[in-house]
């Protein structure tokens, strides 16, 4: 008990206990990065914009700015989203939507524009790193010249899309599936 508490059966501070479980997330990654290494396999992340992981998985505190310090990540890949499919644009887990969260990325709450955030929360810890950023994207409608100010963006190193939705085109023409 780092602690002192038995969340079982005594209060408890609810951040300590997020803070630990994003902690647990770091060292698994730390761990992969390290077994990785006789490889020389680069480590990329894909993980929502802000500084919890946010619907569905709560609000266990994301330390990406350690994994990118620590240099445990060579890409980190912000905007993911792990609420909607992204080959049908389903909404996953639907009881996991509303009020709750710290942040959430599915209605914005507490959350910055993202060009702010690129300039004031990610630019300066990228800075004079080695690891490169990406947006994900396959959640937005395309749009050729959102996609060229974002790319005109000195951190942004490339935008991600998924090859479900845009190279799998025949789930979606057979349409036997529900919204």
């Amino acid at each position: 008990m780092r602690y002192g508490r038995d969340i079982w059966t005594e209060d408890f501070a609810i951040q300590s206990w997020r803070d630990l479980l994003g902690e647990y997330l770091t060292v698994f990654l730390a761990d992969l990065k390290q077994s990785l290494k006789s490889s020389r396999t680069l480590l990329a992340i894909g993980a929502p914009r802000g500084n919890v992981l946010g619907p569905p998985f709560g609000n266990i505190t994301l330390q990406w700015r350690t994994w990118i310090e620590k240099e445990i990540v060579d890409r980190l890949i912000i905007d993911q989203n792990s609420s909607n499919c992204p080959s049908m644009w389903h909404d996953l887990w639907p009881m996991h939507r509303g009020y709750g969260y710290l942040q959430n990325y599915l209605d914005g709450f507490n959350m910055n524009p993202l060009r702010e955030d690129l300039s004031v929360e990610y630019q300066p810890v990228f800075c004079n790193l080695p690891a490169r950023l990406y947006l994900a994207r396959q959640w937005q409608q395309r749009s050729t010249v959102e996609e060229e100010t974002l790319l005109e963006h000195p951190l942004v190193e490339g935008l991600v899309f998924s090859s479900f939705r845009h190279d799998n085109p025949g789930p979606v023409r057979r349409t036997d599936w529900t919204a």
